[in-house]
This record gives C-alpha cells, structure tokens and sequence, in this order.
C-alpha cells in the first residue's frame, strides 16, 4: 500500500539523488528532498509533516547519525520512520554508524528498480508482519515460466522465498488455482508446484506498491531445492543490507 506519507529523501544534489527521488516518484510516491536531516526537522515542523521511510545518502549522513535520527522522531513526531540507507558501497565504518543507528535496509548503486520498489515496500510493511514471515525473502528480476494446465504464460520472478514467491506478470492466474512455475538459479532450473494466494491487477488498491501478478505458495518443495533457493536468497538479502 502507498504511504499517505511522503518519502523523505536526504542527501547531496547529485545526478544519484534527483534521479532516486524521480523513481520513488513514478512509483506512487509523494518525496520531499532534503540536503540534511536539519533541514528536514525545519521544514516538517513548518508543514506539520510526518514520515515513514526515509531515504539517506552515504556517507554524507553517516556522521552522527544516531543521534541526528533520535533528534528528527522526536522533534517531527516520525517516530516508526524506517530508513534505507543508498550510495555506492560504504565503507567499514560507515556501515558501523549506519547499524547502530538502527539502518538495516540499503540500496547501493547501481539500484535495480525492482530492488527499489521492494526496499520501499519492506520499509512502509508494519513490523509484525515481517515478525510472521517463515522463510527469509529478497527481490529478483528473473525470467520465469508459469503453466496453468496446457497454458504456458511468460513471468517475471519479482520476490522469493523457500515458501512462495510473486511473479510479475499481465495475466495473472485467479486466486487459489494450482500451477506449476519454473525460473533459473545459479545452482540450477527451479521447477515447483504452487497455488496462486492472490493476485494484483489494475484497480485493487490494496497492493498498489506491487507490480501487476500474482504471489504463489510451493507446495512439495524438495529439501535439495528449497535450500538451494535459501542460499540464493539469503545472498542477494545481504547485497540489500547496511
């Protein structure tokens, strides 16, 4: 679901950040851009504005940064304000500054846009419902195969777990019916049963941060397969972590 809230987006103007806020935009995304957090607390207590994710460039937040985000909850009333931390690739410590002021989620250059609308997705999610989750998940933009009876339809693999995955796609299949899907790994081809959980197509505001398709259910996964998909995933979370 969109956020009634804007993406407030911090860091240097630089042809990174423009084009980040121009993304978040063209998801559905109200941005406010802002050179610092200061800068931020003046302008949300002007508007009277809250917000949920918060975008921060690396490394030019990194100095101070507990206290700094400490001092903008408080004072903007932001206080579940989820961050995802973005740049090139950090240095030691500044992933330690980013960690202890509690930045867990990253996006570092180059952003894929898939990687972009599941970060934020996973920043706007209530925390209980990640709480919920039984197996670890992480977006990917694999081409994927889906058949439903003797239709064979063309997917793309936009998020997966050892559980189940979404598949991006025009034509999704309803709710509840049983296909089979099929996509690579670096370990080998994925073939797996499953049933369609839910879908998402042009009018269900619901899931509107969700490209349009379908999440499915594995049923009768192999242990071979499924710990084959776990390292994959748990490989491409880390590439995603502060």
């Amino acid at each position: 679901m969109k956020s009634e809230q804007p993406v407030l987006i911090v860091g240097d103007h630089n042809a990174h950040i423009n084009t980040m806020a121009e993304r978040v935009r063209d998801l559905g995304h109200a941005t406010v851009r802002m050179k610092s957090l200061d800068e931020a607390i003046n302008l949300a207590l002007e508007r009277h504005i809250t917000f949920a994710v918060a975008i921060l460039e690396v490394p030019s937040v990194a100095f101070h940064l507990r206290q700094a985000l400490e001092s903008f909850k408080d004072q903007t009333n932001s206080f579940d304000m989820r961050c995802i931390a973005t740049g090139t690739s950090p240095s030691d410590a500044d992933r330690s500054a980013l960690r202890e002021a509690g930045v867990s989620l990253a996006l570092w250059s180059p952003v894929e846009d898939t990687a972009l609308r599941f970060q934020l997705n996973s920043a706007l999610a209530p925390s209980q419902i990640e709480l919920l989750r039984c197996e670890l998940r992480a977006p990917f933009d694999i081409p994927a195969t889906v058949c439903a009876g003797s239709r064979i339809k063309r997917a793309t693999l936009y998020s997966l777990s050892a559980a189940g995955a979404y598949l991006e796609t025009p034509r999704p299949s309803m709710s509840g019916a049983q296909i089979k899907v099929a996509f690579p790994l670096p370990g080998g081809k994925v073939s797996a049963a499953c049933q369609v959980l839910y879908t998402n197509v042009p009018g269900n505001l619901s899931k509107g941060l969700l490209p349009m398709g379908m999440a499915v259910r594995f049923s009768g996964l192999g242990r071979e397969i499924g710990d084959a998909i776990r390292n994959s995933v748990e490989c491409r979370s880390a590439e995603l972590s502060v």
